[in-house]
């Protein structure tokens, strides 16, 4: 959107060469995404001038087994909570969440931690001020009180 005007739409899909969905924004340049590569794995990326890059494989997020889905990264990127399901291991199955032992500038995401409070859903979004935890089962949208999930967010 330029000028309060919306510009004709791009299929970064095509530009990019990088097929991808379930995209959570950081900011206007920078998102986290899934990709179909390796069973389906999240991948940070950079949009510039109109092209898409994938800037970090965010391996340590990522499992060789599992899919990794429908990121949601924290706007101070204190955490990212993500979705994962493998098949044949069902421990492995669920919301996971790791927390940068980083900083905003320099992230290093710590080993993924299940979130046992939550049944097996995808689309996690927090309001502002994260005061509400929002997410989907795949028929309905639920809310409950951020709170509950007891982040770490030192």
């Amino acid at each position: 959107k330029r000028g309060g005007q919306w510009l004709t739409p791009s299929r970064l899909t095509v530009s990019s060469g990088i097929d991808g969905s379930y995209f959570n924004w950081l900011d206007d340049r920078e998102l986290y995404f899934y990709t179909t590569q390796n069973n389906g794995d999240l991948v940070k990326g950079q949009l510039l001038d109109g092209e898409l890059k994938i800037t970090d494989s965010l391996s340590v997020l990522n499992t060789n087994e599992g899919t990794e889905f429908s990121p949601y990264i924290d706007k101070q990127k204190r955490f990212v909570v993500f979705t994962r399901y493998n098949e044949k291991d069902t421990a492995q199955q669920g919301v996971f969440i790791s927390y940068n032992q980083g900083n905003f500038a320099q992230t290093q995401w710590g080993k993924p931690q299940k979130m046992n409070s939550l049944p097996y859903c995808w689309g996690a979004y927090f309001s502002k001020g994260m005061k509400y935890f929002f997410y989907t089962d795949g028929e309905d949208i639920f809310k409950i009180s951020a709170a509950r999930l007891n982040l770490k967010l030192e």
